[in-house]
């Protein structure tokens, strides 16, 4: 299972040059990340004396610690519905597509049977705030964590969902690409 997005299609391709996959591809749209450029240009206009946004704005954009403090406002407004209602999605509409595509994914999957989903930092977060039961303001504490091919791993019983290991690099952990 995966979403539409081009990293997604990208990711999948990587694998099964290393795996040998012979299961059906679902494509699920509900794997796909929140529009954080949306959240982020939504909340600098409606925000625009918050000094973190101008501070970010200041170094052009380039900030990258910056950037991921503004995204953390933008994304507790959004949550708080005070970045408006011309968004592309709510904060609500977000969490239950993803929430709901990870039930559906447990849902058909047969019992001993393993699953793979494909996905983003966005609804990973929300997939094991699900999980794990946290609140909102934790999940998205969450998701500005997950790194890039992070790989979370989670058993279903056929009634709980439960997380195994969370964010983990194990495809890193080689002589090949350990930092030096």
């Amino acid at each position: 299972h995966r979403g539409n997005l081009k990293r997604q299609a990208e990711t999948l391709e990587a694998i099964e040059k290393k795996v040998n996959f012979n299961n059906k591809l679902v494509i699920n749209e509900g794997f796909n990340e929140y529009r954080f450029s949306e959240l982020y240009a939504e909340y600098a206009a409606r925000f625009p004396d918050d000094e973190t946004v101008k501070k970010l704005v200041a170094t052009g954009n380039q900030d990258r610690g910056l950037f991921y403090l503004v995204i953390e406002k933008a994304m507790l407004a959004w949550r708080n519905e005070a970045l408006g209602s011309d968004l592309s999605e709510s904060w609500s509409a977000f969490n239950d597509r993803c929430t709901n595509s990870l039930v559906k994914v447990c849902s058909e999957v047969d019992k001993g049977k393993t699953a793979l989903i494909i996905s983003s930092g966005g609804p990973i977060a929300m997939m094991v705030k699900k999980i794990l039961a946290l609140d909102d303001k934790k999940a998205i504490e969450l998701t500005l964590q997950i790194r890039n091919t992070g790989i979370t791993h989670c058993y279903y019983d056929g009634e709980k969902i439960k997380l195994a290991s969370f964010n983990g690099l194990p495809h890193l952990d080689v002589s090949a690409h350990r930092y030096k």
